[in-house]
């Protein structure tokens, strides 16, 4: 299966950077998600619920993360297996971009594959689970991102340059304004 699209969230680039990194909000994020536990800076464990009809089980998998470029793009490979849910295998490429008005734009293509159980569904049937399951994802991701920290500094103001547009330009604009204005109000009743 392949999934490319994009979603918009609220919260900065780097917000949403620093979300996509913490384990209690990718559980919130993630249905029937039962715990993500960080093993090192790039590697996460993960449990999912896959119970059916009164009988529990569990997927396990463990989530690597390539994070060459912070904040902007990121780099996911992901692997899961359970006993009576089948296996899972993918990759998602993540682009962080700041939006338009605003926010974040999520780019992302994931590609996965199934077998065993999961496999046994069907495709049409794992791809409408899929496009629900991520539906909610960005929907939480929305809710969420905006209150993890790191929220992008405010860019410091623009320093007087030689042959630039400090505060000696803006002062002589100022004059030039001035010198029109009385002209028309003093000069040329």
């Amino acid at each position: 299966m392949r999934f490319a699209d994009h979603e918009w969230i609220a919260a900065t680039p780097r917000q949403t950077w620093n979300a996509l990194h913490d384990p209690e909000i990718l559980r919130q994020c993630l249905h029937d998600c039962q715990s993500v536990q960080r093993l090192s800076a790039t590697e996460y464990r993960i449990v999912f619920d896959t119970s059916r009809s009164g009988g529990n089980t569990t997927l396990e998998g463990v989530i690597l993360v390539e994070a060459a470029h912070a904040p902007h793009r990121l780099q996911v490979a992901f692997e899961g297996a359970g006993p009576h849910a089948g296996m899972a295998i993918g990759m998602a490429d993540i682009t962080l971009e700041p939006g338009t008005h605003g926010g974040t734009r999520f780019g992302y293509e994931l590609q996965a594959a199934t077998g065993g159980a999961l496999a046994r569904l069907g495709e049409a049937e794992l791809k409408r689970r899929a496009q629900r399951h991520l539906g909610g994802f960005f929907l939480r991701l929305n809710e969420l991102a905006e209150s993890a920290p790191g929220a992008d500094p405010t860019p410091a103001p623009a320093v007087a340059t030689a042959g630039g547009k400090g505060l000696g330009a803006w002062l002589a604009a100022l004059a030039v304004v001035a010198v029109i204005l009385a002209y028309f109000l003093v000069v040329r009743p």
